[in-house]
């Protein structure tokens, strides 16, 4: 014994009536990830996890996104990081992956973003007399929602 009804102005059948081609919820207009593919987000110095580029895509921990950076941030001062292997979300995401050596310091330098928890502290490798410096910083998180991002090979 089936029945059709419609909930909030949408057909639906239940039981031994056909299913309907209409879907009960229209389909995701979202912003798309790109992963593993040659569609990258575009990046400059000045963009980390914060940016409107990526926080509009409400990346998880575990989830990654492909991007380029498209210019040679690596010893651009105006833009700091906090880490190393682990940045703080408001780090440059592209300073950070030339620091930690997952990119050279050029421009179209490709590489993949991971996101993770948070570290109790981010800590730094870096010493006077490097050519990209990151700063350590004794709070990790600050929030529940907060997350921190380090890179996967491609």
């Amino acid at each position: 014994m089936g029945g059709r009804f419609t909930p909030y102005g949408n057909p639906c059948s239940a039981g031994d009536s056909p299913v309907l081609d209409d879907p009960i919820l229209p389909p995701y207009k979202g912003p798309k990830i790109p992963r593993n593919s040659k569609n990258k987000i575009s990046l400059k110095c000045s963009d980390n996890l914060q940016s409107d580029k990526l926080s509009s895509l409400r990346l998880s921990v575990g989830e990654s996104v492909s991007v380029t950076c498209t210019e040679a941030c690596g010893t651009d001062e105006d833009y700091n990081i906090y880490g190393y292997k682990t940045y703080s979300e408001d780090s440059s995401i592209c300073k950070a992956a030339v620091h930690c050596g997952a990119i050279e310091n050029n421009a179209n330098a490709n590489i993949d973003v991971k996101i993770v928890d948070c570290p109790n502290t981010y800590e730094s490798n870096s010493k006077p007399g490097d050519s990209v410096m990151a700063f350590s910083r004794m709070e990790g998180c600050t929030s529940d929602d907060e997350t921190a991002f380090s890179f996967e090979e491609t």
